[in-house]
């Protein structure tokens, strides 16, 4: 990846996060990535048709979308970094980012959270509703935006984690508390509340509701937003669930019906065959219709949808599944282990191994997969080794020292930016 202006290399960085979109073309056009260097400073690259870059310069750029020839007029090709609020100065001591669809969110070391990017459904958490600019295709706000506290009252503090869904927002407080903003069609706020008519939206965030709607959410440790289903880790390893369940992603256990295609409170997730509880689970990932879910001894489960083959059980495409089952091994042979962290994304999901491999399993056509194959149709239900940078026939092994080069080319994989990637690509230099 190359630097500021396209000089040198972006270094130093720590974290990178990648746009998502349930819609190929969408993803192609509207995507945008975030890299945090190790030093609390936020660079941001890709599609600003939202100001998602949040460098504040999204009304400068040429916005006239009506010539579809990829919106290349709203594209920043090289990273810029994010201002700080009203566009003064630099965004600064931040400590985790996170992208939607087409918003950003960043938590700083002092615990606070902003937001930047398309405003609809109040997803920004500011409280703003639709009172801003209007971009080429909604409303934006080009510069980053402080998160107000629930109800509106003062500001979100002592945050540790943050979560951008494809149009809502989760945060994870310090004591174990987890706050939700932003559309909530299938329940995903978790606040007790989701209509399919009008999705019961909150500009401003609102505490997530306890099982059973019995008080609120508490101990948790891991969270993550996905397309409009959200999950939650507690700190005794159990997992939680909650919003929209259309494809068994939820992973509570529930047959097709008209109750199950939604919780609008969290629900547990159930253990392999629909029995118990999951335990023993350090962090989990949330894609657009499927979730991924780590274990302790590093082995991965997975439910919900299978369109492409994203679940990784061998299970045959097209499938849904509301109880977890376990990610194969590569060629289908036993469970794939010693697993670090995991991501899922639209028609994906990736895994990287304690000893610095990268997998991939799902949709292959833009070549998400980085087996060195693309086009209509590739796609492969088990994990895939992905190749390696200088020479494709080679595995890519890295030590876990370079951990943070591996997850920037797994989302670099899933984001495309307007190119087929056959195999890994170089990113720059991170040291």
């Amino acid at each position: 990846m190359r630097g500021v202006g396209g000089e040198g290399y972006l270094e130093n960085v720590v974290t990178v996060s990648a746009g998502r979109s349930p819609i190929d073309l969408v993803e192609a056009l509207q995507s945008h990535s975030l890299a945090l260097t190790s030093d609390g400073r936020v660079y941001a690259w890709g599609d600003d048709t939202y100001g998602q870059l949040g460098d504040g310069a999204s009304r400068n750029r040429d916005t006239s979308w009506r010539d579809m020839n990829f919106r290349r007029d709203l594209t920043q090709t090289t990273p810029v970094r994010v201002v700080g609020v009203g566009g003064i100065g630099y965004l600064e001591d931040v400590i985790g980012v996170s992208t939607g669809h087409a918003h950003s969110l960043a938590v700083t070391v002092a615990g606070n959270v902003y937001a930047w990017g398309d405003a609809g459904y109040g997803r920004l958490g500011d409280g703003a509703g639709y009172q801003r600019d209007y971009g080429a295709f909604g409303f934006a706000q080009a510069t980053p935006a402080r998160v107000l506290g629930v109800d509106g009252i003062g500001y979100l503090e002592n945050i540790v984690a943050v979560s951008a869904g494809r149009d809502f927002s989760l945060a994870l407080g310090a004591e174990g508390h987890v706050f939700a903003w932003g559309r909530n069609w299938g329940g995903q706020l978790g606040n007790g509340r989701g209509d399919f008519r009008t999705g019961n939206s909150s500009s401003v965030p609102v505490r997530v509701r306890g099982v059973g709607d019995n008080g609120y959410l508490e101990n948790i440790a891991a969270i993550s937003a996905g397309g409009e289903h959200s999950l939650a880790v507690a700190i005794d390893g159990a997992v939680y669930s909650w919003g929209r369940n259309f494809s068994g992603e939820l992973g509570n256990g529930l047959e097709w019906s008209r109750d199950a295609l939604k919780q609008i409170t969290p629900v547990s997730v159930v253990g392999v065959t629909g029995d118990g509880r999951l335990v023993d689970i350090l962090s989990v990932s949330s894609g657009e219709a499927h979730s991924l879910a780590l274990t302790i001894d590093g082995t991965i489960y997975a439910w919900g949808d299978n369109l492409r083959g994203q679940r990784g059980d061998g299970d045959d495409f097209s499938t849904r599944i509301s109880a977890p089952v376990l990610v194969r091994g590569r060629s289908e042979k036993g469970r794939l282990q010693d697993i670090i962290a995991v991501d899922a994304t639209v028609f994906n999901s990736y895994a990287v191994s304690a000893d610095g491999y990268l997998y991939a399993w799902g949709s292959g056509d833009m070549g998400q997969l980085g087996d060195g194959r693309s086009g209509r149709g590739h796609r492969t239900n088990t994990p895939l080794r992905v190749r390696g940078v200088t020479d494709p026939g080679l595995p890519w092994a890295m030590p876990l020292a370079t951990f943070t080069t591996i997850t920037a080319v797994g989302f670099r994989l899933r984001n495309r930016h307007l190119a087929k990637v056959r195999s890994v690509v170089e990113v720059g230099s991170l040291r």
